[in-house]
């Protein structure tokens, strides 16, 4: 019986197929690395941040303008509004300008985390997809 391992004469060979499998582990070893590290990137410590030192300016001519006084008071380009109905107003006001999906969020530093938060929460709701924080500028050195 003959076997002929070698080519023939005049016969071009295929050319070489690469395998797909080193790439599948190079490609599962960084998924692997990057679920690792994002676990450590979560904040352990309570952190007071500090006021920013320069005024930082956005050019939003077509944002919403949302105050939060220290009273609790909330207002909406300069009308009052209760908490309850901000969702609902904003509603309205997407609406009639679907454009104007942005707002600038101006809070007193004396305003709890947790209205602000609340806030924000109903703003998304409502259809608002950038939040802006208007902030004073503290004391340069």
């Amino acid at each position: 019986m003959n076997v002929f391992l070698g080519s023939e004469a005049g016969a071009e060979e295929p050319a070489p197929d690469p395998g797909l499998t080193p790439l599948v582990d190079v490609v599962f070893q960084l998924l692997i690395f990057f679920i690792l590290t994002s676990t450590f990137a979560t904040p352990a410590l309570e952190v007071d941040l500090p006021e920013l030192a320069e005024r930082i300016h956005f050019e939003t001519p077509d944002a919403w303008r949302v105050e939060l006084d220290a009273l609790g008071g909330l207002a909406v380009e300069g009308q009052s509004v209760p908490l309850e109905e901000i969702e609902t107003r904003f509603r309205a006001l997407i609406a009639g300008a679907p454009e104007r999906e942005t707002a600038i969020v101006a809070a007193d530093k004396r305003v709890p985390h947790g209205r602000v938060l609340e806030v924000m929460e109903r703003l998304g709701k409502a259809g608002v997809h950038q939040l802006l924080f208007e902030h004073e500028a503290g004391n340069t050195p």
